[in-house]
């Protein structure tokens, strides 16, 4: 599995890093409802950052069932925007590789 890990964040072009991190995937309510929907965070406390997952992308034996899942995940930024009442605009992620803790 690591070597699968390995093989795709090296066939990344320069242009679209992966970045890797341990962290958790969690629910952030409906977005129909003004919520995130399913994101990854590497924590939620002190300054973090929220970064959304297309459901579609997050395998459903990753969905969280109590309030978090565990996970080593490497993610790439879109320039889709995701819904997101923000300051700042919110992008979706892709999910290159995502493996559970």
């Amino acid at each position: 599995m690591l070597t699968v890990l390995c093989l795709t964040v090296a066939s990344c072009n320069k242009d679209e890093k992966a970045e890797c991190s341990n962290g958790y995937i969690y629910w952030g309510g409906s977005p129909a409802a003004d919520g995130l929907g399913w994101y990854f965070a590497e924590s939620r406390s002190g300054n973090w950052k929220a970064k959304q997952l297309k459901e579609e992308e997050l395998p459903w034996s990753l969905q969280p069932t109590a309030d978090s899942t565990a996970v080593f995940i490497c993610l790439k930024e879109t320039t889709e925007r995701a819904p997101c009442f923000c300051a700042t605009p919110s992008y979706y992620y892709k999910i290159v590789s995502v493996e559970k803790r």
